[in-house]
């Protein structure tokens, strides 16, 4: 027979035993196991949206998650003022003090409002309809137990804002920016300016915009001391499928083509990158102009201590192609005049890698990329006498290989003026 008392006991104890694991789940997770987690809910006069459960965020982090519910009705919401582009939204990033921000914002709350703004953005309404601001959120405050549960940061506010003024059409003139690069006392533009589709760094170019970088080319040529900065725009929702690390420096770089093919050395232009509002482009997701430009002279100097300190020029993966920017400019400008007026002097060029590849091939690439600036410098009147080259392929790094970032440092060649 069944002894009831035995049945009893363990019955009891299996209940003490779920009830100890719910208790120090509970505290485990600050309550989070037991209590309902906070919802979403927007509110105005023609549209009200609610979920059950809102977004929330890693402890310092900026990257939303999103339950179904929720993002079906961001969807609705970012569709509402694609549809009503008088319509606007506030949002506000909740943060506290004891979060650490790695983000480019200036605090962790202004960080999680953009990114709430990009999912809205993601359904076709304007960057100037939705708003973002900050709320501090202190720990200890009562409101904080429905913010801060376990590891995670719960919610924002999401609130209807004032509507936009009513804008005037503009006149039917032309375009107010124009291709335009100018400095030392020289201008090139036309009212017309490049054109690029939205992900794309190829760009439409007209043909009064042509003929100004054709008398670009024509000055460049004329004058080495010059420099052509271009910096190229972008924006940070757009997809880059190019090699280069954003498509800021891809269109810069495809303009740059342009004027090497014109005659101008690839040395005298300088890629630079600018991160733009998606509410640049226009209606056709098209980005008037683009590519900002403009000339730099750069004087050389045979004295001054920055001479004598190893300089890195960077390369491109598995390339022989150095990386010029305005501060390699001046310093191998400087280099090539401190050399003439010293002949005793030499430049050692040692050429690097990143470990990609076969290690031999790898001690050869470093060989061509010193070889590289030990022929650019020849071009520039170095002699040969007072050059000397040679590689260290991958064997010394300077920064981790099992990073794009590390890789691209590593892939160098030193220069010291001894």
């Amino acid at each position: 027979m069944i002894n009831m008392n035995k049945v009893l006991v363990i019955i009891l104890t299996l209940l003490l035993w779920a009830f100890a694991s719910w208790f120090y789940y509970s505290q485990a997770t600050g309550g989070a196991f037991c209590r309902s987690l906070p919802s979403f809910s927007y509110v105005a006069k023609d549209l009200s949206l609610k979920a059950p459960e809102t977004f929330s965020f890693a402890r310092s982090g900026t990257t939303p998650t999103i339950p179904g519910e929720t993002k079906s009705r961001l969807t609705e919401l970012g569709k509402y003022l694609k549809s009503n582009d008088k319509a606007t939204v506030n949002v506000t990033g909740f943060y506290s003090g004891q979060e650490k921000n790695s983000s480019k914002f200036k605090n962790l709350g202004l960080a999680r409002a953009e990114a709430i703004k990009n999912v809205l953005l993601g359904h076709g309404c304007k960057a100037e309809q939705v708003r973002v601001a900050e709320k501090l959120i202190k720990e200890d405050a009562s409101q904080a137990d429905d913010i801060f549960i376990s590891d995670r940061v719960y919610g924002g506010i999401v609130a209807p804002g004032a509507a936009l003024a009513a804008v005037k059409a503009p006149p039917a003139v032309a375009p107010a920016v124009g291709f335009s690069v100018s400095g030392e006392g020289q201008r090139f533009g036309t009212k017309e300016n490049f054109l690029f589709p939205m992900g794309s760094d190829v760009p439409v170019i007209p043909a009064t915009t042509e003929k100004e970088l054709g008398k670009l080319a024509a000055y460049q040529k004329t004058d080495a001391g010059n420099v052509v900065e271009l910096t190229g725009q972008y924006a940070r929702t757009e997809k880059n499928k190019t090699k280069y690390e954003n498509l800021g420096i891809a269109r810069a770089a495809k303009i740059r083509e342009n004027l090497v093919k014109k005659g101008v050395p690839q040395d005298q232009v300088i890629l630079k990158s600018k991160m733009i509002d998606a509410g640049k482009f226009n209606a056709d997701n098209k980005l008037l102009g683009g590519v900002l430009g403009k000339i730099i002279k750069v004087k050389a100097s045979d004295t001054g201590a920055d001479i004598f300190k190893p300089r890195n020029v960077y390369f491109e993966t598995n390339s022989y192609t150095m990386r010029m920017d305005l501060e390699l400019k001046q310093f191998l400008e400087n280099a090539k005049a401190y050399l003439a007026k010293n002949p005793g002097k030499k430049a050692i060029l040692t050429g690097h890698t990143d470990n990609q590849g076969d290690a031999g091939a790898n001690m050869e690439l470093g060989r061509k990329r010193a070889k590289f600036i030990k022929d650019y410098l020849g071009a520039q009147g170095v002699k040969v006498g007072q050059m000397s080259s040679s590689s260290k392929g991958e064997t010394s790094p300077i920064a981790d290989n099992k990073t794009a970032k590390g890789r691209a440092e590593n892939r160098r060649v030193e220069i010291l003026i001894k």
